[in-house]
């Protein structure tokens, strides 16, 4: 039982991990003035 919680602890943590790295390297491709403008496109 503990052993399968922190193994989808561990799978959360590498998801997370993925996700920050898409996020900072998408924040670096663009500027802040062209995100707000994109999600004002958006929503």
């Amino acid at each position: 039982m503990l052993s399968c919680s922190s193994g989808y602890i561990m799978l959360a943590s590498n998801l997370l991990n993925q996700l920050c790295s898409i996020f900072w390297r998408f924040m670096n491709g663009f500027s802040l003035v062209n995100l707000l403008n994109v999600y004002a496109e958006i929503s």
